[in-house]
């Protein structure tokens, strides 16, 4: 995983879709203690670190294959709207 993309600031939508929670679940496994905790932005936006939600994933009992599954959909999101490879992979490395 890319460190830009650990280091990122996360939306709760995109949060949302990483994880396949929605947004009632998250506030509740939040409270509980069970989903890491946002961080509330000067204006009052809520943003999640990119490396905590990724490592609350590998954490789970099947987190990482479903941590591989999510990241292979996220990047082809990505490179289906921008054209480019997915997130942290290079143009020039090809599996």
């Amino acid at each position: 995983m890319a460190w830009d993309e650990m280091m990122r600031l996360l939306t709760r939508r995109e949060v949302e879709y990483i994880t396949g929670l929605k947004r009632t679940t998250l506030w509740r496994y939040e409270r509980d203690g069970r989903f890491p905790g946002a961080l509330r932005l000067p204006g009052g936006d809520l943003r999640w670190l990119g490396g905590v939600v990724w490592a609350w994933i590998l954490a789970l009992p099947s987190g990482q294959e479903q941590a591989r599954t999510r990241w292979e959909c996220l990047a082809a999101r990505r490179s289906r709207r921008s054209g480019a490879a997915g997130p942290g992979t290079s143009p020039d490395v090809r599996p």
